[in-house]
């Protein structure tokens, strides 16, 4: 399946291609063109989450941030390559996993996981991605690596905050 993105590289920026990936041979480390395979695990698109939420599922955010552009597409995958070289296969960082609360904060839809990326020494890949209410716009703010593989990522969506305590 090949979606249009919206890119955020810029003003004027045109749309560009990308390939959602509904499963990944979870023992491979074979990359994303060719290396996808039947479906391993069953969509579950918002996992219980806020109904209003549901039209992000087939949309994909495209950013480029210091020296990796990346792909975030909400409940299916999220994905990273250099940005020097997009013609190379991008890098999952994980897929769709499931909501989870940060630590000691009552439950609420503000934070996504991905998980089951692309094997990275003895694990594989994944990722956190934190929703952050914001008037400009669906972009990724920041990614960061806290520990090797693992990664935290800032997507502010233009919604209301409400929305996201919705179940």
């Amino acid at each position: 399946m090949v979606l249009l993105c919206m890119d955020q590289r810029g003003a004027g920026a045109s749309p560009v291609q990308v390939r959602v990936v509904n499963g990944v041979e979870r023992s491979s480390s074979a990359p994303l063109d060719g290396g996808a395979s039947e479906q391993t695990r069953p969509p579950d698109p918002l996992g219980n989450g806020p109904p209003g939420l549901s039209f992000l599922d087939g949309l994909c955010f495209a950013t480029t941030l210091e020296r990796y552009e990346y792909t975030l597409c909400p409940f299916r995958n999220f994905t990273q390559r250099r940005s020097a070289d997009l013609h190379s296969a991008p890098v999952l960082l994980g897929l769709w996993g499931r909501w989870a609360a940060p630590a000691g904060e009552p439950p609420a839809f503000s934070r996504m996981e991905y998980d089951e990326g692309k094997r990275c020494g003895r694990r594989d890949r994944s990722a956190s991605v934190v929703l952050e209410c914001e008037a400009d716009g669906f972009r990724l703010l920041a990614v960061d690596e806290p520990e090797t593989c693992t990664y935290l990522a800032r997507f502010a969506m233009p919604l209301p905050c409400a929305l996201l305590e919705q179940a």
